[in-house]
């Protein structure tokens, strides 16, 4: 019974693979409690006789042509072959293999052995059987019992008492009790068909991976160009906006002064003017940085949703399987994190980037490749005498001392206002030339960094071996250690 489950199991595995050879071979095999023999002839052979015979005695019998009969498909057979006939190299080869399968299920009959003249012409067709089918390579012919492997004599007429033997024998192997005596072989040849056609689907299969993998290596390498030339892109525009932006915030905050300083002129005195001023000024700078934020903040999430396109014809489940990270991020977050940059840090450098780890995302300001960059972009932006304790430090190193020290000279109002919108226009100046710098080499490290993370991938990429997913092998292990 073991034997048909590992053929149910084969069976089942072959149509879910599309083995065809292997679902015709099992789909072919005859039910193991049918008890049907089956008769094949050799041509020019007169098997009517002897099937006749076998079916008076309560056989079922069905016939086929030995010289095209497939090996393993019927339960039990007979091989008729014709007494004094030269059997053809082709009917040597059908016999031959039917006599392979386990002894108990096949017979060699000779039929119509009421055309030997005697004791000489016997001798003759037992000695070519022993020859040609049932003898052993090394061992002559001399005597030997031909029934004990399996070939008998058989006449309808000719009742002598070799032929009576042989058709006792016969008889006797016919009645014998249906048995699964041949489930073991068909159990091995189906695995050995399987075994066949899932190497030549493997084989099919690498190929096609080969070329899809190569196929991928080139995609990777093209998105990652078109990356670096939407990070040129997308920085220059970036740091245009953010020039904009600070000559509109240096003519607001020069437009605005005199107004400010009116509506607090109470508070300009001797101790109270240089915090008035910065005060002013700090207050422009944050709404500056408020506006400014909210919409770069919109800017990377756009951004973001088309560098996602941009990697959308990547097969990123191939590049993680056959080239995964050392760290076992998946791509292409790994290329994500490589453009997320401090303004301290430049992991552009190999021997950096083994030991940077990337920087928390923000939940305000989303990181991914270009949006990244434009994120690590605005901070150091931000970063560059902006902020409230930076802007006062700028306006005191320009202009904060000479307001004061007009202040204690009794200057007037107006003169004031002079003196403070020299030292605005100085600080945006300078935060504007700061900031066009530091875009610039935050630029560039961000593309060193992008293009090393990519050489590294496509590195990993030239180097890997596609293994095509061999479950079915497994599968086909686990059968053939059941057989």
């Amino acid at each position: 019974m073991e034997h048909q489950r590992i053929l149910a199991d084969t069976a089942a595995l072959a149509r879910a693979r599309g083995w065809a050879t292997v679902t015709a071979f099992t789909g072919s095999l005859q039910d193991p409690a049918d008890r049907t023999l089956t008769l094949y002839a050799s041509a020019g052979t007169d098997s009517t006789p002897l099937r006749a015979w076998l079916e008076s005695a309560g056989h079922p019998v069905t016939t086929g042509d030995l010289e095209s009969a497939p090996t393993l498909t019927a339960n039990r057979v007979i091989v008729a072959l014709q007494c004094g006939q030269l059997l053809t190299p082709e009917a040597v080869e059908a016999a031959t293999a039917m006599l392979a399968r386990p002894s108990p299920t096949v017979r060699v009959v000779m039929v119509g052995a009421e055309a030997l003249a005697g004791p000489g012409d016997l001798q003759v067709v037992e000695r070519s059987a022993w020859r040609l089918l049932v003898g052993d390579p090394d061992e002559e012919w001399a005597g030997q019992n031909l029934a004990e492997r399996g070939c008998l004599l058989w006449s309808g007429t000719a009742l002598t008492p070799r032929v009576e033997r042989d058709r006792e024998l016969l008889t006797a192997w016919a009645n014998t009790p249906g048995e699964d005596l041949i489930g073991g072989a068909r159990a091995a040849y189906a695995l050995a068909l399987a075994d066949r056609e899932h190497a030549d689907q493997q084989a099919a299969a690498s190929t096609r991976e080969q070329r899809h993998l190569a196929s991928t290596r080139t995609t990777v390498a093209e998105a990652g160009q078109r990356l670096l030339r939407r990070l040129d892109s997308d920085l220059l525009t970036y740091e245009r906006q953010v020039a904009a932006s600070l000559q509109m915030l240096e003519q607001d905050l020069v437009n605005g002064l005199e107004a400010y300083l009116s509506r607090h002129r109470q508070q300009l005195s001797d101790s109270g003017a240089v915090a008035v001023v910065n005060r002013y000024y700090e207050q422009g700078v944050q709404r500056w940085r408020r506006t400014n934020a909210a919409a770069f903040s919109a800017r990377v999430a756009q951004i973001n949703s088309e560098t996602a396109d941009l990697l959308d014809d990547v097969d990123w489940d191939l590049v993680n399987r056959v080239a995964p990270h050392a760290s076992g991020r998946t791509y292409p977050g790994v290329l994500a994190d490589g453009v997320q940059l401090t303004p301290d840090t430049d992991t552009s450098d190999p021997r950096m980037a083994a030991s940077w780890r990337p920087p928390e995302k923000s939940s305000e300001l989303p990181m991914t490749l270009v949006g990244g960059a434009l994120t690590g972009a605005v901070a150091l932006t931000f970063g560059v005498g902006l902020l409230p304790a930076a802007a006062l430090g700028t306006l005191g190193a320009t202009g904060t001392h000479l307001v004061g020290r007009y202040l204690r000279g009794g200057q007037a109002e107006q003169e004031i206002a002079v003196q403070a919108r020299g030292a605005i226009v100085a600080s945006v100046a300078t935060v504007r030339q700061t900031a066009a710098e530091r875009i610039k080499r935050s630029l560039a490290a961000s593309k060193r960094q992008m293009a090393w993370h990519f050489d590294r991938l496509d590195q990993a990429l030239d180097q890997a071996s596609p293994e095509p997913d061999d479950t079915a092998g497994d599968q086909l292990r686990a059968l053939r250690q059941r057989l």
